[in-house]
């Protein structure tokens, strides 16, 4: 088990007092003792050998998907990397954009200089973004300003019906279909029901 790159006890117990208070070690107990951490291990699901249990949560996966007017995407998640975070390219006729969660970089095709911004590092769970999403709300709410909220519920409910239906596809091994319902496109406000009427996905994984 100490062999193990992903044994519990390295990766829950014996990583230190201090990351035993972030994610993921502070996930396990709500008391960051060495001796919680370990009791909670043994007791709870955390100490599962995740080769030999009944998780089927993919570990890696990819989404095909396509949207109107022949736009298409591809999404990649994995857990098996050094690095974690959330990685964005985007291609289009005139440029692309990448994205790495420390800087955005826009390149103009038939430009030899690219346009660099940096993103100020802010802690809280992805990346702030988290802290960021209640706070905004909280302001909204002060001020009676819903315009203040920078995501709306809707507009999250959407983003996850793409979620769902690549689950869906993964386990019925088969292109999903998502079609947008008028009445919901009514209660999505105009900033975040741009896009297309209707998607389809793919995806593998394991």
């Amino acid at each position: 088990e100490r062999a193990c790159p992903y044994s519990a006890i390295r990766q829950y117990v014996e990583c230190g007092a201090r990351a035993r208070r972030q994610w993921p070690a502070n996930v396990v107990s709500s008391v960051h003792t060495r001796e919680a951490h370990l009791e909670a291990i043994r007791t709870g699901p955390y100490g599962r050998c995740v080769w030999r249990c009944d998780n089927d949560v993919v570990d890696h996966q990819v989404v095909a998907m396509e949207f109107a007017g022949d736009v298409t995407a591809t999404f990649t998640m994995t857990a098996f990397t050094n690095g974690g975070g959330r990685r964005l390219r985007v291609h289009g006729a005139e440029g692309e954009l990448a994205f790495d969660e420390k800087k955005i970089v826009l390149r103009r095709f038939g430009e030899k200089t690219a346009e660099t911004i940096a993103i100020p590092r802010e802690t809280g769970g992805h990346g702030g973004g988290d802290n960021r999403a209640i706070r905004s709300w909280l302001e909204a709410i002060r001020q009676g300003d819903p315009s203040r909220v920078l995501t709306s519920a809707q507009e999250s409910l959407r983003t996850h019906r793409i979620v769902f239906a690549a689950e869906q596809s993964r386990r019925e091994k088969r292109a999903v279909e998502i079609e947008e319902e008028a009445a919901e496109s009514k209660r999505v406000p105009s900033d975040a029901s741009r896009g297309s009427e209707a998607s389809s996905l793919s995806t593998r994984g394991g």
